[in-house]
């Protein structure tokens, strides 16, 4: 019994302990009687037992002193329940004292009664390893701790995974300006406003300014509007910032930087920490699982006891493959990769896309696409897009008198192919392509095709359209089935088995025309 006292929920224990002298003294009492319980001779002084309110009667058998102990132990519950509820709905009400969200209201409300539950569960029926009976449990968990769509949320660890230069900073930024101005700049549902902590290592004070300042100048955000919301930190020298964990004689020991951040969350309440980037906070073996783990550990440590989101940026391995939504692309150990629930890749535009898209050269790595690289809290994340506007920041000098212009990041969507395929259109299209050559040859969608490539159709009816876009277009149609394969013999070469593409009358659906116009199906 002793094992299970000492193994109790930390959560319980915190709460308990805050009630001050009357629940000390029951945990007190609770804990030597349960020392006793646990004697295997049972031979302790009449005086220990009397001291405690157990008489020598109780102790007539080894069993019955057991359940006579046992019974004892239950007496103060009733009483130290009392005293951590009150304590509990005291804390509650200092808290919703000045709370307007009515959401975060009826947070905080669930989060009492299932504090008041693990309480009552576990001063009942002391727990082993904090486990609980399901069909008892009737507390209905309050919802995940969502921040700014599914990218930041309370007590997980969320990781941004790219290549230098690619953009990464430029997100998260104005991600964080978001949460901090409490209104969307991303896209992304902003659930509550947040104060925000941005601790960058890699660049100096000026460098960050210029970033958050150009991102100010670039959505229109007002100072004030960041004031006691957004907190800034630009501290390159490990000696001034410490470790979160640093080698010493080859093993890994606790730095300063832990302490500090946790003083932060204290003195301004902090919602999110962000550590830009991940390489710079710790001084263990980067390809070292264990204590990459032991690192990441104390960042969710950190998140869980003050129920705050953190985010980290993290540089990529050195493969050349850039695979979008590849959470392996991060450098060092896969632990990292492993503790995180939130991981997403930003990746640069590739050539392929940018033929799909239009898009020139000169702007592809421009454009840099996010995705969803390990999401354990939620099913599936669509692609999303952003362009690095370049934001001049209005700080000219003699010497520089264009002064800097300054990468930020904007959404930007795609151009869907679709939308100019008009029913009138696309029959158009579909009619051509059925019809076949006028030399009797069908079109085709194989990539060697030449003069019979059917995507050529597409252009002539949408010129504006790209040829990765017609592709697609004709690929599409033969996987749902409106355009067949099928072979026939060639009239000009006269080589039988050649495959040629024909419309499956059955699978369109045209639109209603008037009745004097002759529909083409």
């Amino acid at each position: 019994m002793t094992e299970h006292f000492n193994s109790a929920d930390k959560n319980l224990q915190t709460w308990v302990e805050k009630a001050k002298d009357p629940i000390d003294k029951l945990f007190r009492e609770k804990e030597a009687l349960a020392v006793l319980a646990s004697k295997e001779d049972l031979k302790a002084s009449e005086a220990d037992f009397q001291k405690l309110l157990v008489t020598p009667e109780m102790l007539a058998t080894k069993y019955g002193a057991r359940a006579a102990i046992r019974r004892k132990l239950m007496e103060p519950v009733d009483a130290l329940v009392d005293k951590a509820i009150e304590h509990i709905e005291a804390q509650l009400d200092e808290k919703l004292a000045n709370e307007t969200d009515d959401e975060k209201i009826e947070q905080l409300q669930l989060k009492a009664d299932a504090i008041i539950e693990k309480i009552v569960r576990e001063l009942d029926n002391p727990s082993i390893l904090g486990e609980w009976d399901a069909g008892e449990d009737s507390v209905k968990p309050p919802p995940r701790g969502w921040l700014l769509g599914n990218m930041f949320a309370r007590r997980f660890l969320s990781i941004l995974v790219a290549e230098g230069g690619v953009g990464k900073s430029a997100v998260q930024y104005a991600q964080l300006l978001s949460l901090a101005i409490g209104r969307s700049l991303t896209g992304d549902y902003v659930f509550q406003r947040c104060r925000v902590f941005i601790m960058c290592l890699e660049d100096g004070e000026d460098e960050l300014r210029r970033r958050i300042q150009a991102l100010c100048l670039f959505y229109k955000v007002k100072p004030e509007e960041l004031k006691g919301w957004l907190y800034l930190s630009a501290l390159t020298d490990a000696k001034k910032t410490g470790k979160l964990m640093q080698l010493h004689r080859g093993q890994p020991m606790l730095g300063a930087l832990g302490g500090k951040l946790e003083a932060m969350v204290q003195r301004y309440s902090l919602d999110v920490i962000a550590l830009d980037p991940f390489i710079k906070v710790h001084g263990v073996a980067e390809n070292d699982n264990e204590q990459i783990d032991m690192v990441a550990s104390l960042l969710i440590g950190l998140a869980i006891k003050y129920d705050i989101a953190i985010a980290l940026t993290h540089h990529t391995n050195k493969l050349p493959n850039a695979e979008p939504g590849n959470a392996n692309r991060g450098r060092g150990a896969s632990a990292l990769k492993d503790a995180g629930r939130l991981v997403y890749t930003l990746t640069t535009m590739s050539i392929e896309e940018a033929a799909r898209f239009g898009i020139s050269e000169r702007d592809r790595t421009r454009h840099v696409r996010l995705d969803g690289a390990k999401i354990n809290l939620i099913v599936g994340r669509p692609i999303r897009w952003f362009f690095l506007e370049s934001q001049p920041l209005g700080n000219a000098t003699e010497l520089y008198p264009h002064g800097d212009e300054i990468q930020v990041a904007r959404t930007w969507t795609p151009p869907d192919a679709w939308n100019a395929v008009t029913d009138d259109i696309m029959n158009r299209i579909l009619s051509d392509i059925d019809k076949g050559m006028e030399d009797g040859n069908r079109y085709s969608e194989a990539a060697n095709a030449g003069g019979r490539a059917a995507w050529k159709i597409i252009q002539r009816h949408i010129p504006a359209h790209t040829e990765q876009q017609a592709r697609d277009i004709i690929k599409a149609w033969v996987d749902d089935g409106t355009l067949r394969r099928d072979t026939y013999d060639n009239p000009v070469t006269r080589k039988k088995g050649v495959s040629g593409l024909w419309v499956n009358k059955e699978r369109l659906r045209p639109k209603p025309k008037a009745e004097d116009e002759e529909l083409p199906f």
